[in-house]
């Protein structure tokens, strides 16, 4: 799959048709990315953007800090893996 750029300019929502939804959530899961990481990369290869130097650059630092590793819902069950990590030490 096409990389993307490093997302740090614009944000925007969007609303989709479940059906739409549901493919993209299964897409992404299969590629075990994030689905804004997986609209990204199909946006970017339909209109044909690829990426500068300097983005590429980024995401090996990015990869190679280890950024971006861990839980995919770390951000809503916070707690819950704090919890587990204080319970089990």
């Amino acid at each position: 799959m096409l990389h993307t750029e490093t997302v740090t300019d614009y944000r925007t929502q969007l609303y989709l048709p479940a059906s739409l939804y549901k493919k993209i959530k299964e897409k992404s899961r299969q590629q075990d990315i994030s689905m804004s990481k997986y609209i990204r990369a199909v946006l970017s290869q339909e209109l044909n953007v690829s990426k500068s130097k300097k983005d590429k650059a980024w995401d090996t630092f990015i990869k190679a800090a280890g950024i971006g590793k861990g839980p995919k819902d770390l951000s809503y069950k916070h707690d819950d893996y704090f919890t587990a990590k204080t319970i089990h030490e």
